[in-house]
C-alpha cells in the first residue's frame, strides 16, 4: 500500500469507517474465526480431487463480498477490530495469511465441495469448503479495497 505513517494507518477516513489498520486487523481477526471451523470439518473430509464446485450460496456470498461495495454491513461485535498496537497490525495479518494457507494445504485431495459448514457469521447459511476459500479470499479484497481508498482520501489522490 506504500509508505504511510503509523498515524496515518490508524487515521479513520474523513467519510467515516476504518482505518487501513483497522480493515487489516478485521481480516487477521476473522481467518482466526475461520480456522478452527477448517479443522473440524477437514476431520470428516473425504477424499477427492477437482474440479471442484462452489455452491450457489458461497457464489452468491463471493459475489456480494467483492469489491466494490454493493452495499454496506456492519459486521459482528466480536469481528470489530480494537488496535492496541498498530505496529503489530501487518505482521499480525502476514502470520495469519500463512496459516490460511496452511489449511488449505492440507485439505489437498479432500473433496473440499462435498464439505458443508455453517457460516460463522449466521447458522442459517451453509456453503461448501471450496466456497468458504473463495468467500474468504473475497473478503480481503473487498477490505484492501476499503483500506486502499482510505489511503488515497488520507494522502489527497
Amino acid at each position: 500500500m506504500g509508505a504511510m505513517s503509523s498515524s496515518e494507518t490508524t487515521q479513520r477516513s474523513p467519510l467515516g469507517g476504518w482505518s487501513v489498520a483497522e480493515c487489516i486487523a478485521h481480516l487477521t481477526l476473522t481467518n482466526q474465526f475461520y480456522f478452527p471451523i477448517s479443522e473440524s470439518a477437514l476431520k470428516d473430509a473425504p477424499a477427492g480431487s477437482g474440479p471442484y464446485k462452489m455452491d450457489w450460496r458461497g457464489r452468491l456470498l463471493k459475489w456480494f463480498l467483492e469489491p466494490p461495495y454493493r452495499t454496506k454491513v456492519k459486521t459482528l461485535p466480536s469481528m470489530e477490530p480494537h488496535l492496541e498496537d498498530a505496529s503489530r497490525v501487518l505482521p499480525e495479518f502476514l502470520d495469519s495469511q500463512r496459516e490460511l494457507i496452511q489449511k488449505l494445504q492440507k485439505w489437498e485431495r479432500r473433496a473440499v465441495d462435498k464439505v458443508f459448514i455453517k457460516s460463522p457469521f449466521s447458522s442459517r447459511v451453509r456453503y461448501n469448503i471450496y466456497s468458504m476459500f473463495h468467500v474468504i479470499v473475497a473478503h480481503q479484497r473487498h477490505h484492501l479495497w476499503q483500506a486502499q481508498r482510505v489511503k488515497d482520501l488520507i494522502k489527497g489522490k
